[in-house]
C-alpha cells in the first residue's frame, strides 16, 4: 500500500538525475498548461463563450469549489502530458512493444483521464445546478474518490486526488444546517463557497 501511495514520487525522481536527466520537463509543462488554461479560459470569458469540454475557473473565480476542481484539473492534465511525454521519450530506440499499451491505458488513462473525467462531471454539476448530481450528499464518495486515486498509479502527482478531496469537503459543509441557514439568510455564500 505505501508503494502505491509513493508511486507519484518515485516517478517525479526517475524523470530527474537518476534516469535521464529530464527533471524539467515537470516544471515546464506545469507552468505552460496552467498559463495555457488561464489564458484561453479568460479569453472564452471575456468573449461570452464558456469553454464546452473542461470549465475554467475564469467562469467562477470567486468559488473555493471551483478553485479546487481546477487545481486538481491541473494536476490530472499536468500529470497525464508529463507521464506521456516521458512514455515517449523510453520508447525512442526501444522495442516497441505491450509496455508502451500498458503505461498508455493504465498509467496515463486509467489513473489520469479517468479522473480528469470525474472531476469534469463533477464541476460541470456545481456550475450548472444539475439536481442531485451537485447535492452534497455526495461529498462522501467525492472524497472517497480523491483518496482512492491517490494510490492510483501516480495519478495527478497528488495534486489531482488533493484537490477532489478538499472539494469533497467543502461540499460536505453544504450538509450542516447552521451553515445552510446563514447561507439563506445571506449572511455567507456557500454555495461555491464563495470568497468575498
Amino acid at each position: 500500500m505505501q508503494e502505491l501511495l509513493s508511486f507519484s514520487l518515485y516517478v517525479i525522481k526517475n524523470h530527474g538525475a537518476s534516469w535521464n536527466d529530464l527533471a524539467w520537463t515537470l516544471p515546464v509543462l506545469a507552468v505552460l498548461i496552467v498559463g495555457l488554461d488561464l489564458a484561453l479560459g479568460v479569453r472564452r470569458v471575456s468573449l461570452g463563450r464558456p469553454r464546452r469540454w473542461l470549465p475554467s475557473i475564469a467562469e467562477d473565480p470567486h468559488s473555493l469549489r471551483s478553485w479546487c476542481l481546477q487545481l486538481s484539473a491541473w494536476g490530472w492534465i499536468v500529470a497525464s502530458a508529463e507521464l506521456g511525454l516521458h512514455l515517449v521519450i523510453a520508447q525512442v530506440g526501444a522495442h516497441f512493444g505491450a509496455e508502451f499499451f500498458i503505461g498508455l491505458v493504465l498509467v496515463i488513462g486509467v489513473a489520469n483521464l479517468l479522473p480528469l473525467w470525474l472531476t469534469r462531471t463533477i464541476w460541470e454539476s456545481h456550475l450548472k445546478d444539475l439536481g442531485c448530481y451537485s447535492s452534497p450528499l455526495w461529498a462522501p464518495l467525492e472524497i472517497a474518490s480523491g483518496v482512492s486515486f491517490l494510490f492510483s498509479l501516480g495519478g495527478g502527482f497528488f495534486v489531482g486526488p488533493a484537490g477532489l478531496i478538499l472539494d469533497g469537503l467543502l461540499r460536505t459543509a453544504e450538509c450542516v444546517p447552521p451553515l445552510a441557514r446563514m447561507e439563506q439568510q445571506g449572511e455567507i455564500a456557500l454555495r461555491g463557497a464563495r470568497l468575498p
